[in-house]
């Protein structure tokens, strides 16, 4: 619950800095529609398929104040998993794949990012000498909604730092025995989670940037009943997990403008 707490009331600061930011009259770029026509009259007509390439640093660049962006994710997290009743921990370092749909707005210096992330981690298995059977923990999910500050640090090269907030969810199993008392029980687990993160982005092109990041990664803790054998009683198994991540992205700005005309 405190941790819960906590990052509720981190977002909210965030967020409340953003909005500041963007609603401030002194900060806020004037808008003009000539600004568009000239781009218009600028772009040339649709290249050949073969060179849509070129598409991206030609008649794509940017030019609006607010621009949508996708972005696929690779990385590896470092996985923590406990179970505080017990006093037992393990640790695993896996692989995570996903992306990000967002919104980026422009400021006088720098820009805010408004994103949904969805991610997947690899599954694992977790045995231990003199027992039989293993504990697993599948379907490792999350779904977040992120706000990012990015900070220009030279023309090219980007820092940014934010979080998000979102739920999380795994299939936790436990099927072990040892000495004659066997412990079965699974459940599908889903639960509030946040995230806090720093990166880097380095500009490749005027509308595709590479992104190097740290996410820190916890959930609330779940619980699992798993049942004692002999005798049929039921243990209520506790669980926290975090992570600590290196992410890699390529966040792409405006893909599909350029086919569109």
């Amino acid at each position: 619950m405190r941790t819960t707490l906590f990052a509720c009331m981190m977002f909210a600061l965030i967020a409340g800095h953003a909005f500041a930011d963007v609603a401030s009259p002194d900060a806020a770029e004037p808008f003009q529609l000539t600004s568009y026509e000239a781009i218009d009259s600028a772009c040339q007509p649709l290249p050949p398929l073969g060179n849509a390439a070129s598409c991206l640093d030609s008649c794509c660049e940017p030019t609006r104040a607010l621009r949508w962006y996708i972005a696929p994710i690779l990385g590896a997290s470092w996985l923590n998993l406990e179970l505080p009743d017990g006093d037992i921990g393990y640790s695993r370092r896996l692989m995570t794949a996903g992306g990000a749909v967002g919104v980026a707005l422009k400021r006088p210096f720098g820009q805010w990012r408004l994103e949904t992330e969805g991610r997947y981690r690899d599954s694992f298995e977790i045995t231990q000498p003199g027992i039989t059977g293993a504990l697993d923990i599948t379907s490792n999910w999350i779904a977040m909604g992120n706000l990012w500050r990015d900070i220009p640090i030279t023309q090219k090269l980007d820092m940014y730092a934010g979080g998000g907030l979102g739920v999380g969810g795994y299939e936790f199993s436990d099927n072990e025995s040892e000495g004659g008392i066997t412990l079965s029980g699974s459940s599908v687990n889903t639960a509030f989670a946040w995230q806090v993160g720093i990166g880097m982005a380095y500009e490749l092109t005027k509308n595709i940037s590479l992104d190097l990041g740290y996410r820190y990664y916890t959930m609330d803790d779940t619980v699992t009943n798993v049942t004692v054998s002999p005798g049929g009683s039921v243990l209520p198994v506790r669980q926290q997990l975090d992570t600590s991540e290196l992410l890699f992205q390529v966040r792409i700005y405006e893909p599909f403008r350029c086919l569109r005309r």
